[in-house]
């Protein structure tokens, strides 16, 4: 049996949020699913990744903040998110800064807007 979908969106974030809920349920232990608020937070680690920004430097604090309108220590919350993600592998220091999953680095894509999953699925006896 065969089923195709489409997911349409206009938005960056709901592309994004799609597409980490689509991973997520196919490759992640549930264990390490992000939570509504974790999931908006890295969400806006994709995006200013993508866009070059190093995730993990003081420059991007007020950008990941605004994401999460933390309202008396930005930093600290910024800093405690970063945390959470780290924890559960979606965040990562390297030499060169933090990096997110390369499956959500869409630099050098050819069209960065569509991703396509083409996904099997096995009952083995």
């Amino acid at each position: 049996m065969e089923f195709k979908h489409s997911i349409e969106v206009t938005q960056s974030p709901e592309f994004f949020r799609k597409y980490v809920d689509i991973f997520s349920s196919i490759g992640v232990d549930p264990e390490f699913w992000l939570a509504k608020k974790e999931k908006l937070f890295f969400i806006r680690c994709i995006e200013l990744f993508n866009q070059g920004m190093d995730i993990g430097s003081k420059e991007a604090i007020p950008f990941l903040a605004e994401v999460l309108d933390f309202k008396t220590d930005p930093q600290k919350g910024v800093y405690i998110y970063r945390g959470k993600l780290r924890k559960k592998g979606w965040l990562t220091d390297t030499t060169t800064g933090t990096e997110i999953p390369a499956i959500f680095d869409l630099r050098k894509r050819h069209n960065p807007q569509y991703i396509h999953f083409d996904l099997g699925v096995s009952l083995l006896k």
